[in-house]
């Protein structure tokens, strides 16, 4: 090849060697073929409600009929990523279908994560270079960081992944891919500020801001990975850049993260006000000393190549040996949610006392985050050591026999032939598994059902479609064709990506009357216990594994009157409105929609209080209040004024991006040196409002401990009886660190006991500790311990004299076996499944509070006791 070819093939090899295998693993998204598998349905039905239905009324978030028995779209998650989805498809005007352009959205959140990875790593290359070698440039070293970025890129593609951990398994199988474009924001955000700290302009910092605010909008986790790499970015400037700059650098990282919180602002009020009505749990990862213990050993994430965690430490290690300012952010960064991502972020810094919204986390899902800089640092990591070998070897190597070259090739020919029959094991399943219908083979008897719905649709007055799946692990793809024909769906349990508190709990036919539903689609013959729902049933089609059936039952979805008699006429009807002239002398009026904190009812001006009813049988909540009198009824949705001023703010903010973005000269910094006492006055300033802001913080946990605990003990008084209302915490006494645990000499992981009792079995796993459990609504603390197999364990909580409130709960996923006992000074009681709760009385135990636990089952149990002492 001429010279100048060849030139330009090794200056861009990194990049056509990432462009090549991305493109063979997404080429169904490049052909515009969306993937089909579990929640991408969802995520693509609710990508059709935007286009069908928010857009045209002129909303971007607000309730929504087309599912179940309603929700608030876009509250609980924001909008962006379906209009990410929809860009193509909206920006055309229609001409792209909206499942090609939800394909190449998706397409474009992998290069915009590819991209993100990439940058980071060559950035962090750089910076090690540049200590190694010097601050002289040299294109050789913008080649190196090419090939870091480029191998930083393939980790991040070829990685497996697993459940809540990112990858191809959570990413693309799942389809939980709306936190990845949070992150590919993010991190790209992160490059931004990088080039912008460097060579500073209007334009930059609007292009940083507008990242920032993406990440912030495209999921809550954005939340939290912005403010950990803003506090990063703060420290790390304020430790180790130039003195004389520093001023300048701090003003423009205030006003990228300032204006990209004013963008993002209308957003973030919606999802505040709604955090509330998220139907999650929190779920556990490990205690940060486990978490770094995987992280030096280089096993932190699941499936992940191992090459991978061993080159990242390598890389975490030379970027904190670079002292420069973007490899010491990514560092900290990292090191930050690898602190928010463990349990001591609810242990030790009680995260969740300051805000609810970390009720709703999943802990594990934190790796989504951190993988970017995981991968990064791997590849600075192996480009940094694969480059000091072959320049140790071509300065010191001397030439190679010729008969050792043939033995080499002799020994290696069996692996290296019969390794190139299996290299479908480089990218093991499900590394570039794009499931989508036609690869599947389910093209055609989804496009027959997206027919045959059509053809319900047009003798159908508003097609309600109950997709009635085999439970959480069913399939979901019809939800593309009753989307694509226009019809609303319900989906009996809890529904991915939506996660709004108030399911349809039964499939009954009453629930499915009073829901509006006109047809049915189920998986799997209908079981016994549904045979009443089956005599409804007129089959219409079997398409693959489903059949569609209309259901025979009139349509109940108008108000009602659950109790009572009267009669009402409809005045006006809104997506988010309902005005009624009702006529009764007393009743309780239920609507088909579920409840929501934001609904408010008013008659004839005056509120009233919205209450919650169902159908007979139960099995769904609704939305009703109670009449004493008629007059007119309305319904409205509520907003507080953060929400109505939102919308506002973030539009004078993007006024500002759009002006800023045509101002490119660069800006000078300001080297003004400040004399010694202004410098001295400005850190006593900078103490004096880290210890306010320290000292708000404690109160503020401490406030919230107590409400806690104080609900709790309300709670527990409506249940029992006891007079737990009167009480008043004191102290968790988890937190003063006043359970103490004292177990019989046992060993906790014998290998005499049988075959597979070491079986992931570590001492330290079950030491006393403190960990935390969920009692909705909220996180507390508990002392968590293993009871070895034969056991006994007594537990001493607080002093003598202390009344105190105590709860035990076995930590076993499935915790039904009756072979722990426990007991409070009398006799022994089986802890099954359900949480024991205890009033320990000072007259009932003069010597202070004592538990005892036996283990009589042959595996090791842990247990997590939580006690508060109160007045």
């Amino acid at each position: 090849a001429p010279a100048p070819l060849r030139a330009w093939v090794r200056a861009r090899a990194p990049l056509l060697v990432l462009i090549a295998i991305a493109g063979v693993l997404l080429w169904p998204l490049v052909c515009g073929e969306p993937p089909a598998s579990r929640d991408h349905a969802i995520h693509y039905f609710q990508a059709r409600i935007l286009v069908d239905e928010m857009l045209p009324s002129g909303r971007l978030s607000g309730w929504t009929d087309r599912l179940n028995h309603g929700f608030p779209y876009g509250e609980g998650y924001p909008t962006l990523g379906y209009l990410w989805v929809s860009a193509v498809h909206l920006l055309g005007f229609g001409v792209v279908d909206l499942r090609a352009s939800y394909a190449w959205g998706l397409l474009g959140v992998w290069a915009l994560s590819l991209w993100g990875v990439w940058q980071l790593a060559a950035l962090v290359t750089r910076d090690v270079l540049e200590r190694w070698q010097g601050e002289a440039d040299d294109p050789e070293r913008h080649r190196i960081a090419a090939w870091a970025g480029c191998a930083a890129a393939l980790a991040w593609l070829l990685d497996p992944g697993a459940a809540r951990q990112g990858g191809w398994n959570y990413l693309m199988f799942h389809g939980v891919w709306p936190q990845l474009l949070s992150v590919a924001l993010w991190v790209a955000s992160l490059v931004a500020i990088a080039w912008c700290s460097r060579a500073p302009s209007l334009r930059r910092i609007a292009i940083a801001a507008v990242l920032v605010a993406g990440g912030l909008l495209a999921h809550p986790f954005g939340l939290l990975t912005t403010a950990c790499s803003a506090l990063s970015f703060a420290i790390v400037m304020a430790v180790a850049d130039d003195a004389r700059t520093r001023p300048g650098r701090f003003r423009v990282l205030v006003a990228i993260h300032a204006l990209g919180v004013a963008l993002a602002f209308g957003g973030l009020a919606t999802f505040l006000a709604a955090a509330g009505e998220m139907g999650r749990s929190p779920v556990a990862w490990s205690e940060l000393g486990e978490l770094a213990a995987k992280l030096a050993t280089g096993d932190l994430f699941t499936g992940t190549w191992v090459y991978a965690g061993a080159f990242a430490v390598i890389g975490l290690g030379l970027a904190l040996w670079s002292g420069r300012t973007v490899a010491w952010v990514c560092a900290s960064t990292a090191i930050g949610m690898l602190v928010l991502a463990s349990q001591d972020a609810i242990t030790v810094l009680r995260l969740d006392l300051l805000t609810a919204a970390f009720k709703n986390l999943q802990f594990p899902r934190f790796a989504i985050a951190l993988k970017p800089f995981v991968f990064a640092f791997a590849g600075v990591g192996v480009t940094v050591v694969l480059r000091a070998a072959w320049t140790s070897w071509a300065t010191r190597a001397t030439s190679v026999r010729r008969v050792h070259r043939v033995f080499v090739a002799i020994v290696l020919a069996p692996v290296l032939g019969a390794m190139l029959g299996r290299l479908d094991l480089f990218a093991r399943r499900p590394i570039g598994a794009i499931d989508t219908l036609a690869d599947s083979g389910h093209a055609d008897d989804e496009l027959a059902l997206r027919e045959a719905l059509q053809a319900e649709a047009s003798t159908t007055a508003e097609l309600r479609v109950a997709f009635l799946r085999s439970g959480m692990g069913g399939g979901t793809y019809p939800l593309f064709s009753i989307a694509d024909a226009g019809g609303a769906a319900v989906l009996d349990g809890h529904v991915p990506t939506v996660n709004f508190v108030y399911n349809v709990e039964r499939r009954a036919p009453p629930v499915l009357r009073r829901l509006g539903v006109t047809h049915v689609i189920h998986d799997l013959p209908l079981p016994d216990e549904e045979g009443a729902l089956a005599s409804y049933l007129t089959p219409l089609g079997v398409f693959g594994p489903y059949s569609l059936s209309r259901l025979d039952l009139p349509v109940e979805s108008g108000p009602r009157f659950a109790r009572g008699t009267g009669s009402f006429r409809e005045l006006e009807r809104g997506p988010q409105s309902l005005v009624l002239e009702v006529e009764t002398n007393g009743a309780e009026l239920s609507l088909s929609r579920a409840p929501s904190e934001r609904w408010q009812w008013t008659l004839d001006g005056e509120p009233l209080e919205p209450i919650i009813g169902s159908v007979p049988g139960g099995g769904i909540d609704l939305l009703g209040v109670e009449l004493l009198h008629g007059g007119r009824l309305e319904l409205g949705w509520a907003m507080g004024e953060l929400e109505r001023r939102g919308p506002w703010i973030s539009a004078v903010a993007a006024l500002l991006t759009m002006l800023a973005l045509g101002f490119g000269r660069p800006l000078r910094w300001r080297t003004r040196a400040h004399d010694r006492n202004t410098v001295l006055i400005a850190r006593m300033v900078l103490a004096a409002v880290f210890v306010l802001l320290v000292f708000g913080v404690l109160r503020r946990q401490r406030h919230q401990l107590a409400v806690t605990w104080n609900e709790y003990a309300a709670e527990r008084a409506a249940r029992h009886g006891a007079r737990a209302l009167e009480l008043e915490l004191v102290d968790d006494l988890g937190i003063t660190g006043e359970v103490a645990v004292e177990a019989s000499d046992r060993r906790m992981c014998d290998g005499l006991l049988g075959r597979d009792v070491l079986d992931d079995c570590e001492k330290g796993d079950h030491l006393p500790h403190l960990s935390f459990v969920f009692v909705e609504p909220y996180i507390y603390r508990c002392t968590s311990f293993g009871v070895a197999p034969g056991q006994t364990v007594t537990v001493r909580l607080g002093e003598p004299g202390d009344e105190i409130l105590a709860f035990v709960q076995r930590q076993r996923v499935d915790a039904s076996r009756r072979d722990m006992r426990f007991s409070w000074g009398g006799a022994f009681t089986v802890l099954g499944n359900r949480r024991a709760e205890l009033h320990l009385k000072p007259k009932q135990h003069p010597g202070g509070a004592e538990l005892q636990l036996v283990n009589d089952g042959g595996e090791v149990e842990d247990v997590c006791i939580g006690a508060g002492r109160f007045r």
